[in-house]
């Protein structure tokens, strides 16, 4: 309650900068206070804000591209859910639900190519770690203008398993391409994101609108 209180007493104050003194004086405050909390945090912290928010952590000092040491952290429970779409003609749709293609059940085989690529994502993403998995789930879901590809991937470690579970889609829907290209292509793969990641420092990520299957 009194954060709300003093929130609304700032936003006070500067209202009666710009009433009193106009648009200029009133961003000089704005500046200058917002500044302060600046201060504040980095004096909290013992660090640069600038070094936690724009440093990217695969980078060392001079710019040169590093692995990060994950060797003091704990190891915990992390999972990640990754999403992506293929989008194809109701034709191509069609004989990709009756396996009717000359290359067999499409889904089986980038299920298995996609579960493959996740424990290999070590070796295709240079600085990703070797992370032992303990599961990786994929689910196709067929709609009106394609293939919805999901992925979910866990394991008890020191590091996420964010890109394992990009990996995993992007790897399915390469390989259902590559099952239906003699029929169809046109066929069009993207929407790719991660949709949920959980456990580890950064805490929990949800994307937008996002509801766990």
């Amino acid at each position: 309650m009194a954060e709300g209180v003093q929130l609304v007493t700032i936003e006070e104050r500067l209202e009666g900068w710009r009433n009193r003194y106009g648009e200029t004086k009133w961003l000089e405050e704005n500046g200058r206070i917002l500044y302060s909390i600046k201060q504040e945090l980095e004096d909290l912290l013992g660090r640069s804000l600038n070094s936690l928010l724009f440093h990217p952590t695969h980078l060392d000092d001079s710019g040169a591209a590093k692995m990060v040491d994950i060797g003091w952290k704990s190891k915990t429970e992390r999972i990640a859910r990754a999403t992506g779409f293929i989008k194809m003609k109701s034709a191509t749709l069609r004989i990709a639900l009756e396996k009717s293609g000359k290359k067999g059940d499409v889904f089986q085989v980038a299920r298995v190519a996609a579960i493959l690529a996740a424990k290999k994502t070590f070796e295709i993403i240079p600085l990703c770690h070797q992370i032992p998995l303990s599961s990786i789930q994929v689910d196709f879901l067929a709609e009106s203008k394609g293939i919805r590809i999901n992925s979910f991937v866990k394991t008890t470690y020191s590091t996420g398993v964010e890109m394992e579970a990009i990996t995993a889609v992007s790897v399915a829907a390469l390989t259902i391409y590559d099952m239906l290209k003699g029929i169809d292509k046109t066929m069009e793969i993207g929407e790719i994101h991660l949709e949920e990641k959980q456990g580890g420092k950064s805490g929990a990520f949800f994307w937008p609108g996002f509801s766990a299957r």
